[in-house]
Parts: structure tokens; sequence; C-alpha cells
């Protein structure tokens, strides 16, 4: 690639990236928007009006619907738990996938091999700093 094709080529990735990071912060922003928008409509229609769906014109049927998100505050009691109550199938080990990559890269800059069951590849990648 020729000196101009190079500069031509780094305007073009410089300006994607710009516009990336303007997508990513007005995603975060119209994330947050609809967070508090989200709390409104909750409070309004079923703190204060006692509304668990709605049609809307142009929109749909708008509703509510409860999540239930888990929170393990002890590993080791669950996983018991789990067992003793027939649902031990629901336990998975998991590795933790960026303590890996630290491993693999300490040991590749050492020239020490890879744990067993364990290959790596590396792609290089253009960043810009600002």
């Amino acid at each position: 690639m020729d000196d101009a094709t190079l500069d031509v080529r780094l305007r073009e990735f410089a300006e994607v990236d710009s516009r990336k990071r303007d997508l990513e912060r007005d995603l975060k922003d119209a994330k947050e928007l609809l967070s508090r928008l989200e709390r409104d409509l909750l409070v309004a229609m079923v703190e204060e009006r006692d509304i668990e769906r709605i049609s809307v014109r142009g929109i749909g049927t708008v509703f509510t619907r409860t999540d239930t998100y888990p929170e393990v505050t002890d590993d080791s009691a669950m996983r018991e738990s789990l067992r003793a109550s027939g649902n031990g199938d629901l336990i998975r080990e998991q590795v933790h996938w960026q303590s890996l990559r630290s491993l693999v890269i300490e040991r590749m800059e050492a020239g020490e091999p890879l744990p067993e069951g364990v290959t790596a590849k590396t792609v290089q990648r253009i960043q810009i700093r600002r």
C-alpha cells in the first residue's frame, strides 16, 4: 500500500472509530432515557392507576412484566442445596475467561507452554489513542 492510500485508509479508520464512539454514547444515552421513562411509566401504570396492560393506537399493547434475577450470596451453600434437592444438573464448572487470557499472555511472553487443552491466537488491531 503506498503512502497516499495508507493515509486515506488511516483517516477512514479514524472517522469510523469516531462515529462508533458517538453511536455508543448515543446508545448509552438512549438506554438511560429508556430506564427513566420505564420507571416513570411503572409508577404511573402500576402504583397510581393499577394498570397491567394498555393498548395504544399506533404502538400496540404496552404491559408490565416481572423479571427475576437470582444473586448467589454463598456459592458452596447454593451448590450443596441444588445437589440435595435433585437440581445438581444446574451446576456448571466455569472458567473465568479474562483470568485465563491473562495466564495465556503471561505464559506466551515467558515462552512457557499453555495449559493442556488451551490454544491461543493473536490478532493485531489498529487503535487510536487520543
